[in-house]
């Protein structure tokens, strides 16, 4: 056998050899198990970032930002449905309007004459100056 293809075979078993080694499951364990928890740490941030999105549009829409402002100023069911009534001229997205205009209150209170007195109070609730606390 001439030393060329003696030297190809036995540089073909070396290798094979080391493939053999290499990829052994009790050598390289802690590759693995740092490659799996690459992908899990990936995966869970996927799932998170995907369930913070899904949460935040639920959170940022009008009628959520209505009811948080419902919730701040304290307000009891009827009150909240007077607002509501109130905010029947506005557009959907326009919810909030309510709390930052006084003058849709106000409309509402001459032209409602049955709930005109509740109007005022609310309106009064809403929009008055604060109180100093001393």
């Amino acid at each position: 056998m001439p030393a060329a293809a003696l030297f190809a075979t036995s540089m073909y078993r070396e290798a094979s050899r080391y493939m053999e080694r290499s990829a052994s499951w009790t050598q390289n364990w802690p590759l693995f198990a740092a490659v799996g928890a690459i992908l899990l740490f990936w995966a869970g941030l996927y799932y998170w970032d995907k369930y913070r999105k899904l949460q935040d549009a639920t959170v940022r829409s009008p009628q959520a930002l209505f009811h948080g402002l419902c919730r701040i100023h304290s307000l009891s069911r009827s009150q909240r449905a007077l607002l509501l009534s109130a905010a029947q001229e506005l557009p959907p997205d326009d919810l909030a309007l309510v709390f930052v205009d006084p003058g849709i209150l106000g409309r509402h209170a001459v032209a409602d004459e049955a709930d005109s007195e509740a109007y005022v109070q609310l309106q009064q609730q809403l929009f008055a100056p604060p109180r100093r606390v001393t």
